[in-house]
């Protein structure tokens, strides 16, 4: 559907008057003058559930007082406490201590985490308080464990010194915190395709409006296909800098919702 004339308010324009003198679609000219910004190396935005410390929950642990009852063990207690949400955690935890003697614990199950010491969670219970028993384990006692499987290693890292887990190393991902993602012919690209971007920005200051600027890049071509900036100042809230630069490629594939060159888009 063809936008109203009178929709496009003051933007249409304000977008004609930013529209470059060779027809090109994007709002800002690429000969605009460098703000001056030292555009730092490229470094991921994810999640926190990939960048912060993987939560950690309390456990009850046994001692076993016989190594050698320990495979016993282990089939017994993971028959009467079953942790299907604690999978990545290894049953057993080994260590040695300072006369070099290996201790083994074992994992029996999650503490309530009320105060009450109730819990909605039916993997959770105070097997002191349930008859428990088990020949050939130590008195049992609260300890610190990862709720969840790491992502990175670092997270894994921090995960062992609590207690040993499973971790599936996702080698890209690894590449992309160390800040080796990139090559150095795709890093000098990023740094012109920033510089393009604050270029839209600057020139969206000197026009009155927010100094953010977009750009669209076609990754097989390597070149860009859409620059925009900011134009909410001159009437639709809607007029984000991302939202003009997609419109500009639109626009140069004979679509688009604006008019840059003084006709009225299709939406």
């Amino acid at each position: 559907m063809a936008a109203p004339m009178g929709d496009l308010g003051p933007c249409k324009k304000k977008m004609k008057e930013m529209t470059t003198a060779d027809g090109d679609t994007s709002i800002a000219p690429a000969s605009t003058a460098s703000p001056g910004v030292n555009i730092p190396h490229p470094v991921p935005v994810l999640s926190d559930d990939i960048m912060a410390p993987v939560p950690l929950i309390d456990v009850y642990v046994a001692p076993v007082l016989d190594k050698k009852q320990t495979s016993r063990l282990i089939k017994e207690v993971s028959s009467r406490f079953p942790l299907p949400d604690l999978l990545h955690l290894k049953r057993v935890n080994s260590q040695k201590s300072g006369n070099k003697e290996t201790t083994i614990q074992i994992l029996l199950s999650k503490a309530p985490s009320s105060e009450d010491g109730s819990s909605a969670d039916s993997e959770s219970r105070d097997p002191t308080e349930n008859g428990f028993h088990f020949d050939g384990l130590g008195k049992p006692f609260l300890t610190k464990v990862a709720v969840r499987p790491a992502i990175t290693r670092r997270q894994f890292e921090h995960c062992v010194q609590y207690w040993p887990t499973a971790f599936h190393e996702d080698k890209l991902l690894e590449r992309r915190l160390k800040g080796d993602f990139f090559t150095s012919e795709e890093l000098q690209s990023i740094q012109k395709y920033m510089q393009r971007a604050l270029q839209a920005a600057q020139h969206a200051k000197q026009t009155g409006m927010e100094p953010v600027g977009a750009v669209v890049v076609d990754p097989v071509a390597d070149e860009v296909i859409g620059v925009g900036h900011d134009l909410r100042h001159a009437g639709n809230p809607l007029h984000h800098a991302v939202m003009v630069a997609v419109d500009t490629v639109a626009s140069s594939q004979d679509g688009g919702y604006w008019d840059h060159r003084g006709e009225t888009g299709s939406s």
